[in-house]
C-alpha cells in the first residue's frame, strides 16, 4: 500500500543525497534526513514549506523512492533565504544518493506555479489514495455478492466525515418492509403539523388482518390501538396490518411517495399495500428504491429537519427497539456500537436491512443493504448482511 506523508522542515534542510542547491547539512559532510511530522494538507501556510512524498515503506537501507516530479516552493516571509523542498511524488522504483537532485525556481511566476503544483498534487494524491481505499471495500462487497448469488446493493454514509461508499447503490430493489420507517416518518410529519395526534385511536377488525400481525392480532378483541402504538408496531416488529392502517392516514401508498418527494427523494416509490408490495418481480419498478436514495431519505428524516426534534427522537428510538434485524446488520457490528434498524423480507430473495449506527465517540453511520434474486435461505442472506456490516467496520478502521 502506498502511504502519503507531508514532511515539514522548520529550519534549513539537511543535505539530501545529490542535493545541488548548496544548502549545508546539519552534520556537515554526512547527509542528515529531517524528522517528519504530519501536517494538515489544507493549510496553505504549512503547504508553502512541505515536501509531499508517496513512498513504499519496505526499502533497502540507504535507499529512498525515486521522485517522478520535484520542485520548490518560495519560502514564506519568516523563511526568507531558506530553501524549502516542495514536492516529491514517487513511483515504485528507488534511487540512491547519486541520482537525486532538486533545484530552486528561477522566477516569481515560476515559484507561483510550483506552489500551485504542490497544492494540486497534494490534493490529487489524497484523492487517489481515497479512491484506492474505496476500491478495496467495493471488491470485498462484490466478493460477498459472489458467494450468495443474485444482486446486492449497499450504500454507506459516514456522517462524521462525509465519506460515502457502496456497491450497485443506484440499482433499484424492492423495499419490502424497509418502507415502514419512512411510513412512520410520514405519520409523524402529520403529527408535527397537528393533522394527526399520537394518542388518537384507530379501529380495526378481522377484515384488516393479514399475514404477520404480532401486535394487531394480539389486540384484535380490543379492536383499536393508538397511532403511537401502531407506529411502534410497524417499526419495532414490522406488523403488516398496522402498516396498512397507517397508510390510510397519509392517503395510501401515493401519500408516502408524495412525502418522500417533498423531502427530496426523487427515486423511492410505494405503489401497493401489505402484503402485495413484497412480490419482487424482476423489472417491476413498483415499491422500489435504491440503496443511495434510501440512505438519503434516512439522513433527512433521522438527522435533518423533515421532522421535529421530538418526532426524530421517537422514530430513532423505535428503530433502536426493533427486534427483527438482530441477525442482519447489527450482527456484524462491535458490541459497543449502538444501532437501530428496519428490516424487509419479500419474495425472490428480497432480504433487506437499513440502519443508523453510532460508533463510540462519532457521529452516526447510515447504511442500506438490499438483496434480490439469490437462491440462498433467509438465514444465509441474513448472515451476509452481518458480513457486509463487518466490512464497513473494517473500512472505517483502516
Amino acid at each position: 500500500m502506498v502511504h502519503t506523508l507531508l514532511f515539514f522542515f522548520s529550519g534549513r534542510v539537511g543535505a539530501w543525497p545529490g542535493n545541488r542547491s548548496g544548502v549545508e547539512s546539519y552534520a556537515g559532510a554526512v547527509p542528515q534526513y529531517p524528522r517528519p511530522r504530519v501536517v494538515d494538507p489544507t493549510d496553505r501556510e504549512v503547504l508553502s514549506r512541505i515536501v509531499v512524498a508517496s513512498y513504499r515503506p519496505k526499502m533497502q537501507a540507504g535507499e529512498f523512492p525515486r521522485p517522478r516530479f520535484v520542485g520548490t516552493v518560495p519560502p514564506v516571509r519568516h523563511f526568507r533565504n531558506r530553501f524549502c523542498p516542495a514536492l516529491a511524488v514517487t513511483g515504485d522504483r528507488t534511487c540512491t544518493r547519486r541520482n537525486y537532485s532538486m533545484s530552486q525556481p528561477e522566477s516569481p511566476s515560476s515559484s507561483r506555479r510550483w506552489f500551485i503544483g504542490a497544492a494540486s498534487a497534494a490534493l490529487c494524491s489524497a484523492a487517489a489514495s481515497g479512491a484506492r481505499e474505496q476500491q478495496g471495500i467495493v471488491e470485498r462487497l462484490a466478493a460477498i455478492r459472489s458467494r450468495i448469488g443474485g444482486r446486492l446493493g449497499v450504500h454507506v454514509l459516514d456522517t462524521h466525515t462525509g465519506q460515502r461508499f457502496g456497491l450497485d447503490d443506484d440499482q433499484r430493489f424492492a423495499m419490502a418492509s424497509t418502507f415502514k420507517c419512512l411510513l412512520a416518518a410520514a405519520v409523524l410529519s402529520k403529527v408535527d403539523r397537528a393533522m394527526l395526534r399520537l394518542d388518537q385511536r384507530l379501529a380495526f377488525t378481522e377484515k384488516d388482518m393479514t399475514t404477520y400481525a404480532p401486535v394487531t392480532s394480539k389486540y384484535l378483541s380490543q379492536g383499536s390501538l393508538t397511532l403511537r402504538e401502531l407506529c411502534a408496531a410497524v417499526v419495532e416488529v414490522s406488523d403488516n396490518p398496522a402498516a396498512n392502517l397507517l397508510l390510510r392516514q397519509i392517503n395510501g401508498p401515493e401519500g408516502l411517495t408524495k412525502f418522500v418527494r417533498a423531502s427530496g427523494d426523487g427515486i423511492t416509490r410505494l405503489d401497493r399495500t401489505e402484503t402485495a408490495l413484497n412480490s419482487n418481480v424482476p423489472g417491476d419498478l413498483r415499491d422500489t428504491t435504491t440503496p443511495r436514495a434510501m440512505v438519503g431519505s434516512m439522513e433527512r428524516v433521522l438527522l435533518g429537519t423533515v421532522l421535529s426534534e421530538p418526532s426524530r427522537q421517537m422514530l430513532i428510538q423505535w428503530m433502536i427497539n426493533s427486534s427483527t434485524g438482530l441477525q442482519r446488520i447489527r450482527a456484524g457490528l462491535p458490541t459497543d456500537w449502538k444501532a437501530g434498524d428496519k428490516t424487509g423480507t419479500g419474495a425472490n430473495g428480497a432480504v433487506n436491512d437499513v440502519a443508523i449506527v453510532w460508533p463510540p465517540g462519532r457521529k452516526p453511520l447510515l447504511l442500506a443493504v438490499y438483496m434480490s434474486e439469490s437462491m440462498q435461505t433467509v438465514e444465509v442472506l441474513s448472515a451476509a448482511h452481518a458480513r457486509v456490516a463487518a466490512e464497513v467496520v473494517r473500512e472505517l478502521a483502516a
